[in-house]
C-alpha cells in the first residue's frame, strides 16, 4: 500500500513539474514575437484580442489602430478607480487620466512599444 501511494505522489509531482515547465516554454516563445498594431472598430469587443480593455476612453463611433506603449507615453486617456466602497467593493467614482500605456494611431513614438505577442487566450503580453 505504501509503495503504491509513493508512486502516485511521484507521478503527480512529475505531472505538475512537466506542466509548469511547459507553461514556461510557451511564455518564452511568445516574448520573441514582434510588436504589431491592432485594429478595433465599432461593434468589436473592447477586450483583447480586438480591443485593449474597457478602461480606455476613446471615440466609440470610429475605427482605431492601436498599440500598447510604455506607461505614460500613450495618447489615449484611461479610467482609474478613485476609492472603493467597503460594502460593494465597487469603485466610488472614476478618474480620467490623460497619460496611459495605449497609443491610438499607426505610428507610436520610436522605442515606445512594449507588446511582445499574445498569450494563450489572445490577450497581449508585455515585455
Amino acid at each position: 500500500m505504501t509503495h503504491t501511494r509513493t508512486r502516485l505522489i511521484a507521478g503527480a509531482l512529475m505531472s505538475a513539474s512537466l506542466a509548469t515547465a511547459g507553461l514556461g516554454f510557451g511564455t518564452g516563445a511568445a516574448l520573441a514575437a514582434p510588436s504589431e498594431p491592432h485594429q478595433w472598430c465599432p461593434g468589436d469587443s473592447m477586450y483583447p484580442p480586438a480591443g485593449p480593455g474597457a478602461v480606455y476612453v476613446w471615440d466609440m463611433n470610429v475605427c482605431h489602430t492601436w498599440q500598447y506603449v510604455r506607461p505614460g507615453i500613450g495618447n489615449v486617456p484611461v479610467r482609474v478607480p478613485d476609492g472603493v466602497d467597503p460594502i460593494t467593493f465597487q469603485p466610488k467614482r472614476w478618474i480620467i487620466q490623460p497619460d496611459s500605456n495605449l497609443w491610438d494611431g499607426p505610428n507610436p513614438p520610436p522605442g515606445s512599444a512594449t507588446e511582445c505577442g499574445t498569450g494563450l487566450f489572445g490577450e497581449p503580453l508585455h515585455c
